[in-house]
């Protein structure tokens, strides 16, 4: 089963600080398939097979909630005629009609929350409650940096080595 799974790390893009809404995102998620794809058809049949979207619950998980949009009111600049590559190797393409219909879903995506965002949220949001979390917090990660240097591995490795029968 698990060489059936495929899992792909889209390309990095950017949004504004102020720009974090779910267009902003959705946007930058077509954006960043786009740039992996030869023409808006193949960036469509590759959006029409993602299944699953890891997230952290944020705006980003009402992706999938977003209807059918129109690419060329998102990119107007990106649109136009676009030529079709010359070899047909993109496996993507065999599903999908030869014509494109400038629209652009994710409805049939499951969004799920990352473990890392879970923890990361719920430590928060329970520490936020008790009344010394920030101050051990910080304490608690200064010894994590320092437990986790390169310094210590290396003190501990040799002390580790002095004893008798640690080889």
């Amino acid at each position: 089963m698990m060489k059936l799974v495929r899992i792909h790390v889209l390309i990095p893009v950017c949004v504004g600080a102020r720009n974090l809404s779910l267009a902003a995102k959705f946007a930058a998620a077509i954006h960043s398939i786009r740039m992996e794809t030869a023409t808006w058809r193949s960036c469509q049949a590759a959006m029409s097979r993602i299944i699953q979207v890891l997230t952290d619950y944020g705006v980003e998980s009402q992706f999938t909630s977003i209807p059918p949009y129109d690419v060329g009111a998102i990119f107007p600049h990106w649109m136009g005629k676009q030529a079709e590559p010359e070899a047909q190797d993109d496996s993507v393409l065999e599903c999908m009609p030869r014509d494109f219909d400038s629209t652009i879903s994710m409805g049939s995506t499951i969004p799920t929350p990352g473990i890392e965002h879970i923890a990361n949220n719920a430590l928060t949001q329970i520490g936020q409650k008790l009344q010394h979390f920030r101050s051990w917090l910080k304490k608690a990660q200064s010894c994590a940096r320092y437990f986790g240097s390169r310094y210590y591995k290396s003190l501990v490795l040799s002390q580790l080595e002095k004893i008798a029968g640690s080889e």
